[in-house]
């Protein structure tokens, strides 16, 4: 009896090492996989989006390390061929970058651009990376050293303007605004210079990078295939407003607006307001003439909050919760929320749907937002304008004592209006709808 039970112990023991010999097998098979599969996490969201299955696409977008790294030590073993060395070394750079780790793959550039110190893409990657760690001054020299090396390398130059973009912005943000400036000014340089360099570059028919080596998450990403560098253009303007020069901007938006047009184009004149938007303008401009307007002890008896959703981007959602937010941070002042919508399906009841005409007549994006002010929108009395993406984070009723004509915000601290002083940001707007009539 004995002997038996020892034998089913042994057996049971037995049982359980070869178990744990097969799972170790098992995750020895696929380690190669979760590796390639870590060092190919940037692609995820794009993964997910093509529904589709990470394992397969994984591994055609980044190959397994094992697989990166064998051209790597063998270019190692022939030092003459520095060449090689230096193409293995920004190839396991990229799988780098790819897979999150930015030290890593600046260092495998870095050891490119010495094995083959002629090498652009190298130092456009250095470049890329730099950026990734926001050492945007740095990332700046190796663009610059790119297009020494290159100098019809679309990518470099069009980069080069964004890391001088970025690098005035930080400069900004710690209080240098001197320093800032000067980083601005040779933006403005550098994307005149990209636009030029897409130009010669198609002329010329050279000036990409090499068989697809630029490391793709460093690039603008907008090159068009034409003489004309949409990704220079923005910078361009971006970096003209930054310094001030409004009007510049607009007149090279016209000029482009003109060279990408079929010939003969002329620019438009400028459309006149509307009788009734003048009369409120004019309204405005004397308000904040004779100083700023006074607010009143308590919010308007009558209240309507307004929201436009058109399209496909933003669902009802969007519009129900933003009902919640508004009725959270209003207590005890009633209101009326009208949402103007050519698609009014799943709003909740307390939401009026206006109809939204502009949407059927072919405008786009955010001049819809106009139709707010048109006298056929039904909207009347102090209106508040919000985005649909607006998150309410405090009490509004404060902001209701506003007197005057009109309100809106300043583009001032807002990250997503590129430093740009002066300005406005519309997505909150208050005033008297209907007065202006």
């Amino acid at each position: 009896m004995s002997l038996s039970l020892h034998a089913l112990r042994l057996a049971g023991c037995l049982s359980a090492v070869a178990s744990c010999a097969l799972l170790l097998r098992r995750l020895l098979a696929s380690r190669p996989r979760r590796l390639a599969e870590r060092s190919c996490a940037a692609c995820r969201p794009t993964l997910r989006e093509h529904g589709g299955e990470p394992r397969k696409r994984c591994v055609r977008t980044a190959p397994p390390v094992a697989e990166a790294a064998a051209p790597l030590a063998t270019a190692q073993a022939d030092p003459s061929d520095a060449r090689a060395r230096a193409r293995a070394h920004l190839r396991f750079g990229n799988l780098c970058a790819r897979g999150g780790r930015p030290e890593k793959a600046l260092s495998q550039y870095l050891a490119a651009a010495r094995a083959d110190p002629a090498y652009a893409t190298a130092r456009h990657n250095c470049g890329g990376v730099c950026q990734r760690l926001r050492r945007f001054a740095e990332a700046a020299e190796h663009y610059e050293a790119a297009l020494a090396l290159k100098p019809r390398l679309v990518e470099a130059a069009t980069n080069l303007a964004v890391a001088q973009l970025n690098a005035g912005a930080q400069l900004s943000a710690a209080g240098d605004a001197a320093s800032a400036g000067e980083w601005y000014r040779s933006a403005v340089e550098s994307a005149y210079r990209a636009m030029g360099v897409q130009a010669g570059a198609v002329e010329g028919g050279a000036g990409r990078a090499e068989g697809g080596e630029t490391q793709d998450g460093f690039d603008s990403g907008g090159f068009n295939s034409g003489g004309f560098n949409s990704e220079a253009f923005a910078n361009l303007n971006v970096a003209l407003r930054l310094v001030g020069e409004r009007e510049r901007a607009v007149r090279e938006t016209w000029a482009a607006v003109a060279s990408l047009s079929p010939a003969g184009f002329t620019r438009p004149p400028p459309a006149p307001a509307p009788p009734h938007l003048s009369r409120c303008l004019s309204r405005c401009l004397s308000c904040s003439a004779s100083g700023p307007p006074s607010s009143g002890p308590t919010p308007p008896a009558a209240l309507t909050v307004a929201c436009v959703k058109w399209g496909d981007k933003y669902g009802p959602e969007y519009v129900n919760r933003l009902y919640a937010m508004v009725a959270r941070r209003l207590p005890g002042v009633p209101f009326r929320f009208a949402c103007l919508t050519e698609q009014p399906r799943g709003l909740r009841r307390e939401v009026e749907p206006l109809p939204l005409p502009a949407a059927s007549a072919g405008w786009r994006g955010w001049w819809l937002k106009a139709c707010l002010f048109a006298p056929c929108c039904g909207l009347e009395g102090r209106t508040l304008y919000l985005d649909l993406d607006t998150v309410l984070v405090g009490d509004l009723r404060p902001l209701l004592r506003y007197s005057g004509p009109f309100a809106t915000l300043s583009a001032a601290g807002f990250s997503a209006e590129e430093g740009v002083a002066g300005g406005y940001n519309s997505s909150l707007m208050l005033w008297e709808a209907g007065a202006e009539e």
